[in-house]
């Protein structure tokens, strides 16, 4: 089943199809960006509750609350707002933006796509296909497999793999998660007799 998916996502990158591709790679930064910015919203917020609640537990504790009891509570927020904290350094430096030019500059470094797909091992191409959240359902009576890659089911976008440099696919996740293809599908018959 390989080849056809392999095929399939290179066609997007053909010479007739790659001024669409790049420009939607481009457009889906943007989903990647506003999700990012939720995010560091909800932990800053998360912070701010703590705070309040802090203050609340002081003031608890002030007017003869079981101070044993108070430093229990203190010790659960302060955890919460560790935590929240933790996060938010994390998710800090807003994700890594490319413009068109530099995507297809990444693109045209890697080469013929199709070759660079097809000789990519087994780890890349896991890779490439956890990136594009590709998802492959079997129709039995059919006997027919649908593909489908979906760019905006996740927000898990950390700007460059984690294999580093090495990896035939090191460039930001966005490159690698286009867009159009939410719904799109690939088909291909099973050959006859049980499927193995």
């Amino acid at each position: 089943m390989v080849p056809p998916i392999d095929a399939w996502i290179a066609a997007e990158f053909t010479p007739g199809r790659l001024a669409v591709t790049l420009d939607e790679l481009v457009s889906a930064q943007e989903a990647r960006d506003s999700g990012h910015t939720r995010e560091i919203t909800r932990l800053r917020e998360t912070i701010a509750e703590c705070d309040r609640r802090l203050a609340q537990h002081r003031a608890a504790l002030e007017a003869g609350t079981d101070p044993a009891t108070v430093a229990e509570w203190i010790r659960e927020v302060q955890a919460d707002r560790a935590l929240a904290n933790a996060q938010l350094d994390e998710r800090k430096d807003a994700p890594n933006r490319l413009s068109e030019d530099e995507i297809a500059a990444h693109l045209e470094a890697l080469g013929d796509i199709s070759i660079v797909i097809r000789k990519a091992d087994r780890e890349t191409k896991n890779a490439l296909y956890t990136g594009l959240d590709l998802r492959l359902t079997y129709h039995p009576v059919e006997r027919v497999v649908r593909a489908e890659a979906n760019l905006n089911s996740h927000d898990m976008y950390k700007g460059s793999c984690p294999r580093g440099e090495t990896n035939l696919w090191h460039m930001p996740s966005p490159c690698l998660r286009p867009s159009r293809w939410t719904g799109g599908d690939l088909r291909w018959s099973l050959p006859a007799g049980p499927v193995g």
